[in-house]
């Protein structure tokens, strides 16, 4: 399945030249637009007047990985409570739609509402990590780091990719506001695994996880909410 292009006439921000471009909807792995997605010039046309380059928002960006039964959508940032909802209900049956028109599993479903969380997700999926463990990991470390200017309100953690410490799971701290890196955090990666083989084996621990994040906007702050 190719990914989904469409074409669109633009306005350069910083000429005002208009012209027809082409834009990425929705994406699969090993793509170009997944290159450029990485490279931060996925729907990111050159001008071809002044020859600028800026990005183009689109509403939505889709990921989807059928082989492994996995649906991502990241949506606009300034959606209200009641837009999110039926967003969410959208995506439920679309994947329950998914699933049975091709007779396979119900895919795995999340939505997020901004370009480093997309990101995040799609190499979280493709590295065979559950996410909601990552987000449950974040959880702890603003909670141990509580007292020390480091709030969930103020900051956003980020999984550092390119770390190469196999001992340690680091991550980024956004500032919320800069959107600027900040500082870095880690995580004994000891204590992750050990983690992950405690939710592994536990069927309770399993149901209290879906009970954590029931729904597809799998991030930190439904922890808050529950708390």
């Amino acid at each position: 399945m190719p990914d989904e292009s469409y074409r669109k006439n633009v306005r350069c921000p910083h000429c005002g030249q208009r012209f027809d471009t082409v834009l990425v909807r929705s994406f699969q792995p090993d793509s170009a637009a997944l290159r450029a997605l990485l490279d931060s010039s996925l729907n990111c046309p050159n001008c071809p007047n002044c020859k600028q380059s800026f990005r183009v928002e689109t509403g939505q960006l889709i990921y989807k990985d059928p082989e492994a039964g996995f649906f991502l959508m990241q949506s606009e940032e300034d959606s209200d409570l009641e837009s999110i909802a039926e967003l969410e209900q959208e995506l439920d049956s679309l994947a329950s739609e998914i699933a049975w028109q091709e007779n396979l599993p119900r895919p795995i479903v999340r939505l997020v509402f901004n370009r480093e969380d997309l990101i995040e997700k799609i190499f979280l999926q493709q590295r065979g990590i559950d996410d909601r463990l990552i987000e449950y990991a974040k959880f702890q470390l603003f909670q141990n780091t509580g007292g020390q200017r480091l709030l969930p309100q103020q900051h956003r953690l980020l999984f550092d990719f390119s770390n190469s410490d196999r001992d340690k799971m680091q991550f980024f701290v956004f500032g919320r506001e800069s959107g600027k890196p900040e500082a870095s955090l880690h995580l004994p990666m000891q204590d992750f695994r050990k983690m992950q083989e405690e939710f592994a084996s536990s069927a309770e621990l399993q149901k209290e996880l879906d009970r954590l994040f029931p729904g597809c906007q799998v991030n930190v702050e439904n922890l808050y909410d529950e708390k």
